[in-house]
């Protein structure tokens, strides 16, 4: 099997279409959220499950952080990429 490497170019052009057709914000559950169709209850839930994600996966299981992830591999067709700046 042979590895095909994508120039830094390609490789973000092809996430940012996959970020245009398949983010999060396009998933009907959230256009609903930010179109405030959401009942209370559903909105009380979303909430529930995102402060329970948020603090499972940052604080008890470090090594799923993308920093850990990142940190084992070995760079191969990976980009420097900041999470302040998004570049």
């Amino acid at each position: 099997m042979t590895a095909e490497f994508w120039e830094r170019e390609i490789l973000v052009e092809k996430l940012r279409a996959i970020g245009a057709r398949a983010y999060h914000d396009k998933h009907p559950f959230h256009v609903a959220m930010n179109e405030g169709r959401l009942s209370p209850e559903a909105l009380r839930g979303w909430v529930a499950n995102r402060f329970y994600y948020r603090e499972t996966f940052r604080s008890k299981t470090p090594r799923f952080s993308p920093t850990a992830r990142c940190a084992k591999c070995d760079g191969h067709g990976f980009i420097a990429f900041s999470t302040t700046t998004g570049r």
